[in-house]
């Protein structure tokens, strides 16, 4: 008898190759296998994503509305004599897919796209607004390590802010915070620092964690410097990013807002928005007008009162197709705020007139609306602004006045929404109630017919006012 052994320790590739198809031949049986051809390359996929391009000139109404040649913001597919001008992010993956320059806990990646996800609502709200497809923000990340570190301290103090988790004092935070100011520093040493786009965002992030951690005196000292920077460079047409000339301005106003003082800036961006509206100029007029008509100290405020009421006009009957530009946008919302804080500043020389006065202060807290978020995760308070509401609301001047009580419950909205706490509710919800009994207001339906009278935009403020309705009901008044 031959004994053949079995030796499985010298198989050759041949012999493995053979094993392979004898043990494939049983599982495959019955089967119609399809495999590619090697002669035809197989085709490329690709994500589709939304593209920016460049498109021939439209009218000067298109151009109003998207921003301009300079920043095309149409979308949709490219169609022949197009050109590429960006390369944007993936669709769905804009913010969890993009590239560091160094390792991110997956916890922290959460925190930045709620963070840049709220950012984008409140800067660039989508029921008025296209949308932002091409982030500066995203690209200093990806690129500059220093305007990262700034941006995950700035991110974690958000996280309290805005979703009552504690992140802000953390050790990874801090350890962000400390790399930021390390790296900054070694920045600012170098022969051509103030040229930089990337260290300017960097410390207007540092001011913005700041002002968010109720510290303005050190976004304050923020400012200063940056504003210094910029000096230096020659001035705001050095900066070439306008989304990052339009960030600055923005720090500039809440300090403003806080402090009471003066802006430091001026904006001088051409309204875009207001040719757009041709030369009917949307002639839905609020009351604002009729209150402070031949009253002393109210022409300046009475043109912007005619402005701001066209716009209103505008964007409450915007539809789809009409949205506006993120840039065209944030110049209308500036230009606004600068003027009203330029018209008086809010610690400064004051109307000698009462009702102008309150006037002023109630269409300052207006526009803060469109500066930062508000209702119920609005954490953010101006002091001056608050105490200067308060100071006209309890002004028994005016608000005893019968003609007056439409203004004073849309003021008192207006108030409960922006800058008054759960501390100033104590006394607001029964005087809202009180107003309201005098009108005649018994539901939300009626509430809404009255402050539509007045600057309001529906898509906007409808919610927060219903809530804040929903509280004034539960309160009883003796």
């Amino acid at each position: 008898m031959e004994f053949l052994f079995v030796d499985g320790k010298e198989v050759s590739n041949q012999s493995r190759r053979l094993i392979r198809s004898h043990v494939m031949k049983g599982k495959n049986l019955g089967k119609t296998i399809h495999r590619p051809s090697r002669r035809s390359p197989a085709r490329a996929t690709t994500t589709q994503a939304v593209q920016f391009v460049t498109k021939a000139p439209e009218t000067q109404q298109q151009n109003a509305r998207t921003g301009g040649d300079d920043q095309d913001c149409l979308i949709g597919d490219r169609s022949p004599g197009e050109t590429i001008t960006d390369i944007t992010f993936p669709v769905g993956h804009r913010f969890s897919s993009v590239g560091l320059p160094i390792e991110v806990n997956p916890y922290m990646r959460r925190f930045i796209t709620h963070f840049f996800t709220m950012l984008e609502a409140s800067l660039y709200p989508p029921e008025i607004c296209l949308l932002q497809n091409r982030s500066i923000w995203l690209q200093y990340m990806m690129t500059d390590e220093a305007f990262l570190h700034c941006t995950l301290a700035t991110v974690a103090t958000c996280a309290k802010c805005f979703y009552d988790i504690e992140a802000e004092n953390s050790p990874e935070a801090l350890m962000y915070l400390s790399k930021a100011f390390r790296l900054l520093n070694e920045k600012l040493s170098g022969p051509r620092a103030i040229w930089s786009d990337e260290i300017v965002a960097s410390i207007v992030s540092l001011s913005i964690r700041d002002q968010l951690r109720g510290d303005y005196g050190k976004g304050r000292v923020h400012l200063d410097g940056l504003l210094r920077i910029i000096s230096l460079r020659g001035g705001f047409h050095r900066v070439t990013k306008v989304e990052l000339v339009q960030k600055i301005c923005r720090t500039d106003i809440d300090v403003s807002l806080h402090d009471g003082t003066r802006p430091r800036l001026q904006y001088s961006a051409p309204n875009r928005l207001l040719p757009l509206l041709g030369p009917s100029r949307w002639r839905s007029r609020s009351r604002l007008s009729e209150l402070i008509l031949e009253r002393p100290d109210s022409s300046v405020l009475d043109s912007i009162i005619l402005d701001l009421d066209s716009i209103m006009g505008f964007l409450n009957q915007t539809s789809t197709l009409d949205k506006l530009s993120p840039q065209v946008y944030q110049d209308t919302v500036l230009g606004l705020c600068y003027r009203l804080l330029e018209c008086g500043p809010l610690n400064g020389s004051r109307p000698a007139d009462a009702l102008v006065n309150a006037v002023h202060i109630g269409l300052t807290a207006f526009m803060t609306t469109f500066v930062i978020p508000f209702g119920r995760r609005r954490r953010v308070r101006f002091a001056a602004l608050s105490t200067c509401l308060t100071e006209a609301i309890q002004n028994q001047s005016w608000t005893f006045e019968d003609s007056h009580q439409g203004f004073l419950v849309w003021l008192l909205v207006i108030s409960g929404m922006t800058m008054f706490d759960q501390e100033d509710r104590i006394w607001l919800l029964p005087m809202i109630r009180r107003t309201a009994f005098k009108l005649g207001i018994g539901t939300w339906d009626e509430l809404l017919s009255y402050v539509m009278k007045y600057p309001w935009v529906r898509k906007l403020h409808d919610n927060a006012a219903k809530e804040l309705w929903d509280e004034v009901n539960l309160v009883e008044v003796c």
